[in-house]
């Protein structure tokens, strides 16, 4: 991830198979709420991957990570991994939502504002329009990470442009 203009945008170049940027935060428990305002431009390819992440208890070795991801996609959909050691090299599992929408029904747009909450052991993704109305997309259930940092992370795809969906503002909130 890097600041630039006042935008995180991710540096990654969807050259590698799952070559996410992530930015960590520290001093966290680990019950957190992150909320994103994110910038989409009209100008994006969408023929081709762009996601706006939401890491929660996250920790970064050099090559692995382990840590809950809530991605967003450009177009609308959202999805919830676990990142993970897999015998020396990076695995993940796409967790499996308990409710929720999983879409927006629409593409995100710029002035969205994306949220990613987890307390014990549950994780809500959700998106909070410019009208204030909330839409939960997704409410998992897991335990395998009981502590670690909040941060944010983004991925493209060859051809895609890290510019064209990226954040404007994130605020993070300790939960008890």
């Amino acid at each position: 991830m890097v600041a630039t203009g006042g935008y995180g945008q991710n540096t990654a170049t969807g050259e590698g198979e799952y070559d996410d940027s992530a930015a960590l935060l520290s001093g966290f428990r680990p019950n957190v709420d992150i909320v994103a305002y994110v910038d989409k431009n009209e100008s994006i390819n969408d023929a081709v991957t762009h996601e706006c992440e939401l890491l929660m208890r996250a920790t970064q070795g050099t090559t692995i990570s382990q840590q809950y991801e809530g991605l967003f996609s450009f177009n609308g959909g959202v999805q919830c991994f676990k990142w993970f050691d897999n015998s020396g090299s990076q695995g993940f599992l796409e967790l499996t939502a308990d409710s929720g929408a999983i879409s927006m029904g629409r593409e995100f747009i710029t002035g969205d504002r994306i949220r990613a909450r987890i307390s014990g052991s549950t994780i809500t993704l959700s998106c909070i329009e410019s009208n204030d109305a909330e839409t939960i997309l997704g409410v998992y259930t897991d335990t395998a990470y009981p502590t670690g940092q909040p941060g944010i992370g983004g991925f493209i795809r060859p051809g895609g442009n890290a510019a064209h969906f990226r954040f404007v503002d994130v605020l993070v909130t300790q939960l008890p």
